[in-house]
Parts: C-alpha cells; sequence; structure tokens
C-alpha cells in the first residue's frame, strides 16, 4: 500500500486498514476461486474492534448506487472504519480487479485496486497482482455541516 498515507496516518489506523484489507482480499479470493466473482460487500470495524459484514442490495446496480447502499446513516457514530469492496474491469486493458474503497474515522482515505487472474473453469487457481493504492474519497466521516 501507498506509503504516505501511513505517514500520516496514527498506528490504530493503520492497524485497521491492514486487518480489513486482509479479511477483504480473503474473502474476495475465496469467492474468486469458487464463483469466478463475488458480490459487493462492505467490512465495517465498531469502536470496540468488532468487524462486521454487509452486502449490497441487488437493486444497486451502479458503481455509485453499491457504494451509497452498503454505507449506512449510522456509520459515523459507531464505527471507526469501512472499507466496500467491488469486482471491477480496469480500462483500458479490460483487466479485472477487485476495488477497495476505504475509509477511516482519523481522516484517512483510500482507493486500493488489486488486479486479478483465473486459471481455468470454477475452482481455478487466482492470481493477485500487485496492488495500487491512491488516495481516496471521504464519505463518512468528511465535513459535515
Amino acid at each position: 500500500m501507498a506509503r504516505r498515507w501511513r505517514d500520516e496516518a496514527t498506528q490504530q489506523a493503520q492497524d485497521d486498514i491492514d486487518a480489513l484489507f486482509a479479511v477483504a482480499m480473503d474473502l474476495v479470493e475465496k469467492q474468486l476461486g469458487s464463483h469466478r466473482g463475488f458480490i459487493p460487500f462492505a467490512l465495517a470495524v465498531d469502536h470496540h474492534g468488532a468487524r462486521s459484514l454487509r452486502t449490497a442490495p441487488a437493486a444497486a446496480a451502479t458503481r455509485s448506487a453499491i457504494i451509497d447502499a452498503l454505507i449506512l446513516d449510522t456509520d459515523r457514530g459507531t464505527h471507526r472504519a469501512l472499507a466496500i469492496v467491488l469486482d471491477v474491469t480496469v480500462p483500458p486493458t479490460d483487466t479485472d480487479a477487485a476495488e477497495f474503497v476505504v475509509e477511516h474515522a482519523e481522516g484517512t482515505a483510500l482507493q486500493i485496486v488489486v488486479p486479478y487472474t483465473i486459471d481455468g473453469n470454477e475452482g481455478g487457481q487466482v492470481h493477485v497482482e500487485r496492488a495500487t493504492t491512491a488516495e481516496g474519497q471521504r464519505r463518512i466521516w468528511g465535513l459535515h455541516l
């Protein structure tokens, strides 16, 4: 992951983001190996460190609608970190990738893209490539008037 965000984030924020990424990536790899894809989901960490899993409703069809559906009105007060994970195609090469939209209450927001390939049919070996990390958009813990 990008070095710059780590320079600015507290150890708690780094630990939360690293744990969310690791657990979410494990779920992604398992689903890709079994089903050659995955439904969008979110992992959240509450103020006590407990994680919870959410899936997007089938009616949410666009990237924006999926993200909106996975963010709850109560997240700002009840959670300290959230990672939304989407199965995307990256232009211009049409590469398959897992996109992680990550936000922490302490101010860190990241977009992490992990390209992947799958050998053969269902049950094929999943190969993940190096993640690309960029600054993300604050949606939950941003400025609220």
